[in-house]
């Protein structure tokens, strides 16, 4: 019954949001994420410690999830008497009828991309496929300003938020349980996959700084326990070892 109730209490906060254009005052880790995908300009927020518990609260959102790809990395933020944040307003790069052919083409650009992995026979062959193209046709982007798959497919760029959020989305099309893996203090994240019945773990930008150095398409941070890869990382940043 509880759950019932839970339910219908969001049903009702989502309809709300598509009416009014804002969100009613749920916990923000629910209403953030409902007022994004509504597009809502302005979030309220029940009680929050601060600014800082916010920002990585909105930054996990958007790091976590391609379909955020036309949220803006920045917001504003209204506060309280008391300094605790009582209103975000997002910034969308995209809206209305900008936003719909954004993810019209969007999707005709993930489609060509996943043509070829369609036939290839096995789930290791098709992340390697992915793993391959990615790291061969896009660079890092070193003015570290674009953060989401799409900009990324429009620019040929992007950091490795945007980097392991198009593998991800990429991988979830073709039916591949892949997850985003995200260290805050090192500022850096990187993709966990499902492959022959165990989470294996990848870097994209790694492999893809390899590349660029080399020539040669790498793998040496590919498919590889979490142990090994941190061990890998370990012998190129002892600071890894805190982590």
């Amino acid at each position: 019954m509880q759950t019932k109730r839970r339910r219908r209490g969001l049903v009702i906060a989502l309809c709300l949001i598509l009416l009014l254009g804002v969100t009613v005052c749920l916990h923000p880790r629910v209403s953030i994420p409902l007022g994004l995908r509504a597009g809502a300009p302005v979030i309220p927020l029940l009680t929050f410690s601060g600014t800082e518990e916010i920002h990585t609260l909105y930054s996990s959102f958007l790091a976590s999830d391609p379909a955020y790809f036309y949220v803006a990395p920045y917001y504003a933020v209204g506060t309280r008497a008391d300094g605790g944040v009582a209103y975000l307003k997002p910034v969308y790069r995209w809206t209305g009828k900008e936003l719909a052919k954004a993810k019209e083409d969007y999707e005709a650009r993930l489609s060509d991309i996943l043509a070829p992995a369609k036939i290839l026979p096995t789930r290791r062959e098709q992340v390697g496929y992915l793993h391959d193209y990615l790291i061969s046709q896009f660079l890092y982007d070193r003015s570290e300003t674009v953060y989401d798959p799409y900009t990324m497919l429009l620019t040929g760029r992007g950091v490795c938020q945007a980097f392991s959020l198009l593998f991800c989305d990429l991988c979830s099309r073709l039916d591949i349980p892949c997850e985003v893996t995200l260290c805050f203090s090192m500022q850096h994240q990187w993709n966990r996959v499902y492959v022959d019945g165990e989470w294996l773990a990848l870097d994209l930008v790694w492999d893809a700084g390899e590349t660029g150095v080399t020539g040669v398409l790498s793998r040496r941070y590919f498919l590889l326990s979490d142990a090994e890869l941190l061990a890998l990382r370990v012998a190129r940043d002892p600071a890894w070892e805190a982590i």
